[in-house]
């Protein structure tokens, strides 16, 4: 008796958490820290800051590989096709960055990115 009920409260707690609630939750979230973002863009915005998020990055992609070449039976399709589209988009957006600060020529980048 006692499981069947925690079983019904079980049933009646998912059935006030719906999908559309879970949505708009997360929605909100994303939208308010965006705007939390974009008014402080100023103070993110610090060369030490591009440094740390492109060490962060590069050392991601550096584990990737280590774990794909490491640990074979981990590879799927899915990370054949995202890691090198990862690889691309990582180069592109360190490039045009270095483009916009005048750090690269546009020419050289145009290379990289197309």
């Amino acid at each position: 008796a006692a499981s069947s009920s925690i079983i019904n409260e079980g049933a009646a707690v998912s059935s006030l958490i719906s999908a559309d609630a879970i949505a708009d939750v997360t929605t909100a979230s994303v939208a308010e820290n965006l705007s939390t973002i974009a008014a402080n863009i100023d103070q993110v915005s610090t060369p030490a800051f591009a440094l740390s998020l492109f060490l962060v990055m590069g050392f991601t992609d550096f584990l990737d590989g280590y774990i794909a070449r490491t640990f074979p039976s981990t590879a799927t399709v899915l990370g054949t096709y995202l890691d090198p589209f990862a690889d691309k988009v990582f180069i592109s957006v360190t490039s045009l960055t270095l483009c916009y600060t005048g750090t690269l020529p546009g020419l050289l980048v145009g290379l990289w990115v197309a």
